[in-house]
């Protein structure tokens, strides 16, 4: 999985319209991990809504996941996860939007919403394309 330094590469460019440390961990760590195929997607959500996306969450630090989820691995330790906003949207419009996106390329997906104030996406681990989950979080 690539990383970069939050400190060295944070003005990076990572696909079309995000910078490296829009994904940084909250708790300050310079390292972070991204999986190439998150920012790709994101961009093409950018172009599919006519929304600049808000990466709220993006790579956790394990201990920082533990303190925010009670569990040190997942999604976002893994660089696989990332909550969303965007200006002028709900949660629900980028979740359509992205659903949409994803079965245009046939990839698999579950949706799940709550009333909340951010969209979760995940990809799934080893595959090329698509998210395996998409919920919307409090």
């Amino acid at each position: 999985m690539p990383w970069y330094s939050a400190a060295a590469q944070g003005r990076a460019r990572v696909g079309r319209y995000f910078l490296a440390r829009e994904f940084a961990s909250p708790d300050g760590a310079d390292r972070l991990y991204l999986d190439p195929r998150l920012p790709e997607l994101l961009d093409d959500l950018c172009e599919a809504l006519g929304s600049r996306l808000i990466v709220l969450s993006g790579y956790r630090t394990p201990a920082y996941n533990r303190r925010l989820t009670g569990v040190p691995a997942g999604p976002h330790t893994q660089g696989r996860a990332v909550d969303l906003a965007a200006e002028g949207r709900a949660p629900a419009d980028i979740a359509r939007a992205l659903a949409a996106l994803c079965r245009s390329r046939g990839a698999p997906l579950r949706v799940s919403s709550a009333e909340g104030w951010c969209c979760h996406l995940e990809l799934p681990p080893g595959r090329t394309s698509g998210a395996r989950q998409l919920n919307m979080r409090k």
